[in-house]
């Protein structure tokens, strides 16, 4: 059966609910893991794994005109010093007629803005008919533009971008993004107040939560998001304001670094730059990230060590696990003990040794730790493996796995693709993943200058957090807070305060029980499940 993590699923309140019920004014934006919303002393905008309805890429097909417009068919609002030339494409429910502009008074002819306006065709299904006209130079990605779409066999107002850019023939060529939808047009609420985001679609013209999207407009939509960042920082006076940029995780996946995810960088960095410009003198700014990326050379399928051992059985014939006879297996860095199989009994059959005063599932995690892949010279490439609590919920994971070494790294997901070989040398489409190294900075004058706070954890953010918004950490929590990083002035008069946790502080959630199909599908999408 499906199942994926939700806001739901987390157990604990997270800072911004600690900050909320102790009066705070907060702004949780973009944050992965937030959908379904709940209430907060301020805003919540979901991120990663929220129900964005996506289509294809917007095709379109044209050829250069022969004929040229007067200057009466340019836009009003458009200064041109060279004749347009016009072009005309459409698609089945679309009309675009733009018109390359020469922007420049130098004598010399150089097309390089468009004018486009989009033209609802006639259907039979309502839409809001668009008729804007939009301008961007040549080479770039457009504004998102309004068109009309399909979307689960309706007609609906969708958003993509384009980017027109010179043929070697003297012509122009047309890309477009993937076609977007809106969020509401689920039913799913991803905005707290719920009328929040009838606000983000007035000002913002589309707001995308996070997405991932192919390599050659994700800086364009980066830029869109330093924006949309900029406008919800803005939106109130916070003690509090979180965002995530997905970005640098999209385009690394599918590049590494490249010329793309420089443009990306630039973009955040444009963004904080001017971000810290505007920070009050008590601010401080947290930058953090909780992993890094590497480019590996080595792929590792945990799943063929697990079938040698024994431990998992595929179905005769096929790929496909058997999982009535699979004792364990391993998806997205997690590994799956089958209660059924976990016993004296079937592990003697299976030839697994149990100690004295030893339970079958210890028995498992013991010949689990040690896995270690072997090549033909002779070089050991060893596995960390952790287990976890024996009373976590049925459908949770035994074990974990850590995906990332010095150039080898365990595969994210292979139930349905085996290997047939415990190691492989990766191809350049699939070398870029999670490094265990992440980044952590702070700044502001509460902060001192060129310390080294030494190697930090993810979860030393929230109680950091806390603290210096002088709140009470939870002695349950697995972080610590940075003292290291602070001004001894700034210790001296923020005493620290510890309870021994937040049990009572409650959640509800503003999310329909059919969000999880949509997650399912989005999922899926993604390639994560199968």
């Amino acid at each position: 059966k499906f199942t994926s993590l939700t806001a739901e699923d987390v157990h604990v309140p997270w800072a911004w609910d600690v900050a909320s019920q102790a009066g705070r004014k907060v702004a949780v934006t973009n944050v992965p893991l937030t959908y379904p919303v709940s209430p907060v002393n301020g805003i919540m905008v979901s991120g990663l794994l929220t129900p964005v309805p996506v289509g294809n890429r917007l095709l379109l097909e044209s050829t250069r005109s022969s004929g040229r417009l007067g200057l009466s068919g340019v836009a009003p609002d458009v200064v041109t010093y060279s004749t347009p030339i016009k072009n005309e494409g459409s698609d089945s429910l679309n009309t675009f007629v733009w018109w390359h502009v020469d922007s420049t008074d130098d004598g010399v002819e150089n097309y390089d803005e468009v004018v486009l306006t989009i033209f609802p065709r006639l259907t039979t299904e309502p839409a809001k008919p668009s008729g804007r006209v939009y301008r961007f130079a040549i080479g770039t990605y457009s504004p998102w533009l309004e068109i009309r779409a399909v979307w689960e066999g309706k007609v609906r107002d969708g958003w993509c971008k384009l980017k027109v850019t010179r043929r070697p023939d003297g012509g122009f060529q047309f890309m477009g993004s993937q076609i977007l939808f809106d969020v509401r047009e689920t039913g799913a609420q991803y905005t707290y107040p719920a009328e929040l985001a009838d606000e983000l679609a007035e000002k913002l013209v589309y707001y995308m939560p996070s997405k991932f999207l192919k390599q050659d407009v994700v800086p364009a939509v980066t830029r869109e998001a330093a924006k949309d960042a900029a406008f919800l920082y803005d939106y109130d006076d916070w003690d509090l304001f979180y965002y995530v940029f997905t970005q640098t995780d999209n385009i690394q996946h599918l590049e590494g670094f490249s010329q793309h995810s420089a443009a990306v960088y630039e973009a955040i960095d444009r963004f904080l730059g001017d971000l810290m410009r505007r920070l009050p003198d008590d601010c401080t700014l947290i930058i953090a990230s909780d992993h890094g990326f590497d480019k590996f050379t080595w792929g590792v399928d945990v799943n063929e060590s697990l079938e040698q051992l024994g431990l998992l059985v595929r179905k005769p014939g096929e790929d496909e696990i058997d999982y009535q006879r699979t004792t364990v297996f391993h998806n997205m860095w997690n590994l799956y003990f089958n209660p059924l199989l976990t016993t004296r009994e079937h592990l003697a059959e299976i030839g697994v040794s149990i100690e004295e005063n030893e339970s079958p599932r210890d028995a498992l995690i013991r010949l689990v730790n040690k896995i270690s892949i072997a090549t033909s010279d002779g070089r050991r490439y060893p596995l960390e493996f952790t287990p976890l609590p024996e009373d976590l919920p049925p459908d949770d994971p035994d074990m974990v796995v850590e995906g990332a070494y010095d150039n080898y790294m365990v595969e994210f997901w292979n139930l349905k693709r085996p290997r047939g070989t415990m190691m492989w040398k990766l191809a350049d489409s699939e070398a870029h993943n999670h490094d265990r190294k992440g980044v952590f900075f702070m700044w502001g004058n509460h902060v001192r200058t060129g310390i080294d706070a030494g190697t930090r954890n993810i979860e030393d953010i929230a109680p950091t957090i806390l603290y210096m918004l002088g709140l009470p950490e939870a002695g349950d929590m697995d972080g610590k807070a940075i003292f290291e990083a602070l001004h001894e002035t700034f210790l001296a008069q923020n005493p620290e305060y510890v309870i021994k946790d937040y049990s009572e502080i409650k959640r509800e959630f503003m999310a329909a029980e059919k969000d999880n199909e949509s997650l399912e599908k989005k999922l899926k999408s993604l390639g994560y499940v199968h």
